[in-house]
């Protein structure tokens, strides 16, 4: 029993590895992205508990990166 039990965690981290390398750019996951991971992985978490660990985790810095395009002054 418990060689099927760690053959079966195995099998999800690798399936969820998986999911990250398809939905992941240079190794990270944006916010919007980490809840489409989540469902391809049938995972279900609420938003609000997505956002409260996102919070522990940051222990809340800024998370969010505001993008500027490179505007080139010599065009």
């Amino acid at each position: 029993m418990y060689e099927l039990t760690f053959r079966n965690f195995y099998c999800k981290c690798v399936g969820y590895e998986g999911v990250f390398e398809r939905r992941s750019f240079g190794g990270e996951l944006e916010e919007e992205e980490l809840i489409m991971f989540f469902k391809e992985c049938d995972l279900m978490p609420a938003e609000h508990e997505i956002h409260h660990a996102m919070d522990l985790v940051f222990k809340g810095t800024l998370r969010t990166v505001l993008f500027t395009p490179f505007l080139n002054s010599s065009i």
